[in-house]
């Protein structure tokens, strides 16, 4: 599955600093080697034969150094005995581990960190299709490889330079105008870059660790170790707080319009305020989805206690974090809308105050809108926990374990605006809480 993308033809060169890439339909051939991974005919070995010729010729044009690995490669395929099936599928997973994984990711990663918007979502792209193609399949060696890759393209992608310190001090418009040259400290189109590489692969790994946890749960075992779990979890939390703290500043945010960042009609029709409420939510969410998924099948998948805990504080916090994010940003809105209200008169074009307000609204709007899924899917996954008074096998079931944080939490959103949430709520006072409380 890795030499799919490998021969997929995603190629590299930094010859006078040129940078060459096309994809000779890596779709295509990810169907035909996930068709043929189990036991393949020698007309697909053929196939993929071919493919591997097809890739060292073009390899030996452009990247030196790689054609002896990729021909050996073919070598071993075709010696493998077409009646064996699990040796077929044993013998091509250590040829893709031991001789081309670990350049394939290399040069993936090489091509999502570049500074070229195009080169950045193809290699995204084709790691998308390998995470989502092979992810489920993929053994705890491979994961751990994964992992030590992403957390790096992550950590290398993650836009600090819309929080520089050069944005700090703000000029008047007056001196807006005398600055020569771009009003920006960083490049723009790098910038947005980085940004959409982000949340592409925040889906991609979502989909996949989520995907490979369910096929362990049906399995019986876990194929991501602990180490690797926490590092995932780590790079979901990271991408979230850095989203939240760069959305929570509206005046580097509406600096940052001022000065022309995502000013472009075809990115921004309504002239907002830039913002990561997209990396925000995907982020908070996918961590979230899998924080639940690894907790109801804890037994299937054996974890450890270690794991178990962790798990258990980890949705403690983000609930916490969500629930109140959520409240806080409700509360505002009304706060906000009363004052807008009272200020405005009748017959009177808006004042510099009222647009601010006005701005504060839409903004307020627009968060409480995205984060409201959020919030209805963590009560949703509540709504799973077993509630009773009585203790099996020395354990008490899953929400009277976590009434004393839950309890606070969901009493305190009952002051929501949402009719959908407080709807939630009610179903989990009655049906959950109410019985471990004996109402």
């Amino acid at each position: 599955l890795v030499i799919n993308l490998y021969t997929g033809r995603i190629v590299h060169e930094q010859a006078g600093s040129r940078l060459w890439a096309s994809s000779v339909d890596a779709q295509s051939t990810t169907k035909l080697l996930l068709a043929t991974s189990h036991s393949p005919s020698l007309a697909d070995r053929s196939d993929i034969i071919n493919k591997l010729n097809e890739a060292s010729d073009h390899e030996n044009n452009y990247v030196k150094g790689r054609k002896p690995e990729v021909e050996a490669t073919g070598i071993e395929v075709v010696r493998v005995k077409r009646t064996d099936g699990d040796e077929w599928q044993t013998k091509m997973s250590k040829i893709v581990e031991h001789a081309i994984l670990g350049q394939l990711l290399d040069l993936l990663e090489d091509m999502i960190l570049r500074n070229i918007d195009q080169v950045a979502r193809i290699g995204v792209a084709c790691l998308h299709q390998f995470l989502i193609g092979a992810g489920p399949n993929l053994n705890p060696y491979v994961w751990k490889k994964l992992c030590v890759s992403l957390k790096r393209i992550f950590e290398a992608s993650v836009p600090h330079s819309l929080q520089c310190e050069q944005l700090a001090a703000v000029p008047d418009d007056e001196e807006l105008e005398t600055l020569s040259g771009s009003l920006l400290p960083f490049s723009s189109s790098n910038v947005l870059t980085m940004c959409i590489v982000q949340l592409q692969l925040l889906q991609a790994m979502g989909d996949a660790v989520i995907s490979s946890v369910q096929l362990g749960a049906k399995n019986g075992a876990m194929f991501i170790e602990d180490e690797d779990i926490y590092t995932v979890f780590s790079i979901f939390e990271a991408c979230a707080k850095f989203a939240a703290s760069f959305n929570d500043n509206m005046p580097l945010r509406v600096e940052l319009l001022r000065r022309g960042f995502m000013t472009s009609k075809e990115i921004n029709i309504q002239n907002k305020p830039p913002n990561l409420l997209r990396q925000e939510t995907v982020s908070l969410g996918r961590y979230m989805q899998l924080l639940f998924i690894v907790k109801e099948e804890k037994n299937a998948l054996g974890i450890s206690l270690t794991l178990e805990k962790e798990v258990d504080a980890r949705l403690k916090e983000v609930f916490s974090t969500l629930f109140r994010r959520y409240m806080r940003k409700d509360n505002e809105f009304r706060n906000v809308f009363e004052e807008y209200q009272t200020s405005r008169k009748p017959g009177e074009s808006e004042a510099d105050e009222n647009s601010r307000l006005k701005l504060q609204l839409t903004e307020l709007e627009t968060e409480l809108r995205q984060f409201l899924p959020l919030v209805v899917q963590s009560l949703q996954g509540m709504m799973k926990w077993e509630a009773s008074t009585k203790v099996v096998n020395g354990e008490m079931s899953e929400m009277r374990k976590q009434l004393e944080w839950v309890y606070p939490l969901l009493t305190e959103m009952l002051e929501c605006s949402s009719k959908e949430l407080r709807t939630v709520l009610r179903r989990i006072f009655e049906i959950k809480i109410g019985p471990l409380l004996g109402l």
